[in-house]
């Protein structure tokens, strides 16, 4: 088998291994060590040291492993995010950004937090406070928008159909707008996505991973499957009551489909006879 891992020394090495999944590790850590001309016969995966006794199937060793011959500080571990930052429609759709607790800039500049091609260098500012509350300042090219039903999808009910209304939303007036994010800075609701040029984003709280990761048989690679993040429909605002059934009682008896062939046959009959036809020993037939 053969499986790639990345040497971290004086230099950054991309190697190939080909070892069965027999092998002891030390035999594979000096194969490693003579091809980069790094000095050492351990291994580490940061500051763990690999045991050189074991095997490849049993080391933790995997495809894309960074390692190294000497103890290094892992990197530090981000926070857990407070949301995430969905891009649902557009140039980029289906990117997900993971945001923390702080202030993220939205726009098409380099420094942006989020990245939006075709925007200007700041679109927006998007300001996630401790607690989970969202805010947006928007600048040049966005605006926030409502999720609804489109208003040539309302349904007008029949005569003597009940329906629910739909109260109209009031406009964000200027004491509804919210210190936090800086002056200006409007709240982002759940059910509102921000409108970056073309491209249309939305705030959803993290789930939980619901992906599979094991290793393989050989004890090398891993095996990841996960189900399609599908985004909730967002329910719609106006529904339509059907009508209550009416019962229209039991079915006719078909008369008329019972006697038709009697009848039917009875002309055939009569129009045979006419022309001379007769049964076999029927009486007063001559043949």
């Amino acid at each position: 088998m053969r499986f790639a891992v990345t040497v971290q020394g004086r230099t950054q090495h991309h190697v190939l291994v080909g070892a069965g999944p027999d092998t002891p590790l030390g035999q594979t850590a000096a194969a490693i060590a003579e091809a980069v001309a790094e000095p050492g016969t351990d291994l580490y995966q940061g500051s763990r040291r690999l045991d050189p006794q074991a095997t490849l199937a049993e080391a933790g060793l995997y495809e894309g492993a960074t390692v190294s011959f000497e103890p290094r500080q892992g990197p530090a571990i981000a926070p857990p995010p407070l949301l995430e930052l969905h891009t649902v429609s557009g140039v980029g759709a289906g990117a997900i950004h993971p945001l923390a607790a702080g202030r993220h800039a939205i726009g098409s500049a380099e420094t942006s937090a989020i990245r939006v091609a075709g925007a200007a260098p700041l679109a927006a500012e998007l300001t996630v406070t401790p607690d989970g509350l969202v805010h947006v300042l928007p600048r040049e090219g966005a605006a926030l928008a409502t999720v609804s039903a489109p208003a040539d999808a309302a349904v007008t009910p029949a005569s003597g159909e009940p329906a629910v209304p739909v109260p109209a939303p009031a406009p964000a007036s200027a004491e509804q707008r919210s210190p936090v994010g800086g002056p200006g800075a409007l709240p982002w609701p759940l059910d509102a996505d921000l409108v970056v040029g073309e491209t249309v984003l939305r705030w959803l709280e993290p789930e939980p991973s619901d992906s599979s990761v094991q290793p393989t048989e050989d004890g090398v690679e891993l095996d990841f499957n996960q189900p399609p993040r599908i985004i909730k429909p967002v329910p719609q605002q106006r529904h339509r009551i059907p009508q209550r059934p009416v019962y229209r009682g039991r079915n006719p008896f078909p008369m008329l489909m019972i006697i038709m062939p009697a009848v039917m046959g009875i002309g055939i009959t009569r129009r045979a006879r006419g022309r001379g036809w007769c049964p076999g020993r029927a009486r007063g037939c001559s043949r």
